[in-house]
């Protein structure tokens, strides 16, 4: 995402002067912060705040704070941010449960977009559950073990047809025991050592 250009800040910081949003040491003031916390361009934030001091609005701000008391969980933050989701989840994501309960559905789609991608990567594959005795991979992912990432199932007879050059059919009648049931390696590389290509290597 590229950087905005310095005449598009010089603009946004003079509208938030205008607008009251900031101070002349450029700090946000407490309308600012206010501002800030509607998910609107500066002007429309504004608007809506000034509507309160003139009458405009409807001025739920109690029954505001009466509907999200019931989220706020002792232990903190976190469970207090679960027991909005839950409800919400429970009421399969429901639009006017949101504005039901002055929560700003905005968020929550994203809570959860991010918890989808969060499930994706811990199953890290459709293989998961699967043991499959050959597959290609994308990457490598490295957490306190190495995780292949990306990964198809593949026949070994299409490596030896695809790519000759690395990979022969083995005489099962002429190898050893212990030969047969080694897993594959890497080719031999005589620049580097044995495990060098593994992530964990390359990162120690």
């Amino acid at each position: 995402m590229d950087p905005p250009s310095p005449q598009a800040l010089i603009s946004a910081m003079e509208q938030l002067y205008s607008l009251g949003a900031r101070d002349e040491e450029g700090l946000l003031t407490k309308l600012g912060r206010k501002m800030a916390e509607f998910p609107l361009d500066p002007p429309l934030s504004k608007m809506l705040l000034a509507s309160v001091d003139l009458g405009c609005s409807l001025g739920k701000n109690k029954q505001a704070d009466q509907k999200r008391a019931k989220f706020f969980q002792p232990e903190g933050d976190h469970l207090t941010l679960l027991a909005v989701y839950e409800p919400w989840k429970a009421k399969n994501f429901s639009g006017p449960w949101c504005f039901e309960n002055f929560v700003q559905s905005q968020s929550l789609r994203r809570a959860q977009d991010v918890r989808k991608q969060l499930l994706s990567i811990m199953d890290n594959s459709a293989l998961f559950q699967r043991q499959p005795d050959w597959v290609i991979y994308h990457e490598l992912v490295m957490t306190t073990k190495e995780y292949m990432s990306k990964v198809t199932v593949v026949d070994p007879k299409w490596l030896v047809e695809l790519a000759p050059r690395f990979f022969k059919v083995a005489d099962p009648t002429k190898m050893s025991k212990c030969k047969r049931q080694e897993r594959i390696e890497p080719l031999y590389d005589r620049y580097h050592e044995p495990n060098s290509w593994r992530l964990s290597k390359r990162r120690a």
